[in-house]
């Protein structure tokens, strides 16, 4: 499920991260202030799907770009007589409270693409959308605090967001609402460089 913003992730706006915070620049002389960071949410995978999150904390803030791509499951799409594969990209702003192990709060926009599938007639229908939320989550880093926390941690949290221009679709007769409040849980797998 190879979509645009995927492409533009890979294509344009990582790279730009990369060479913003890397030696490359022409700042090799002055150290780093913060730590690049990679995460994976396996759950996503279960789901015929993934969630890559690139992240940069300086500071108790981090900022983060993430892209995904999962079928939904049945509860979380609030209608059963559709199926949903979405994909797209997200942006994050976290702040964490403590270095190291912590709870955090944040918040969320994310540009999707929906791919809808009514169940009983096979019609679909394509829904973009826009989003804005909060979360709440508490991270475990598992590295020392003498090597400035590196290595490998796991992030929970509970996201709450709203799909702000998603309007209501009709696929082969049927009539699709999307719900008004969306509250996803994630747990994701990290590492910190």
């Amino acid at each position: 499920m190879i979509t645009c913003p995927r492409r533009l992730l890979f294509g344009g706006l990582f790279p730009l991260l990369f060479l913003y915070w890397s030696p490359l620049c022409g700042q090799d002389s002055i150290p780093p202030s913060g730590h690049f960071e990679v995460e994976l949410e396996p759950a996503a995978f279960i789901f015929r799907g993934y969630t890559l999150n690139m992240g940069f904390q300086s500071g108790p803030f981090r900022v983060s770009v993430k892209s995904f791509a999962v079928n939904q499951p049945r509860l979380f799409v609030g209608n059963q007589h559709v199926a949903v594969q979405s994909s797209g990209i997200g942006f994050e702003v976290n702040y964490l409270f403590r270095p190291g192990r912590t709870p955090f709060v944040g918040a969320l926009s994310d540009f999707y693409s929906d791919q809808l599938f009514a169940r009983s007639t096979h019609g679909n229908g394509l829904q973009k959308s826009v989003s804005a939320g909060v979360r709440i989550g508490y991270r475990h880093l598992f590295g020392e605090m003498a090597t400035d926390y590196r290595g490998c941690y796991l992030s929970g949290s509970l996201a709450a967001f709203r799909k702000l221009d998603a309007g209501d679709l009709v696929i082969a007769g049927e009539h699709y609402a999307p719900r008004s409040l969306y509250l996803i849980p994630a747990v994701n797998v990290g590492y910190r460089f």
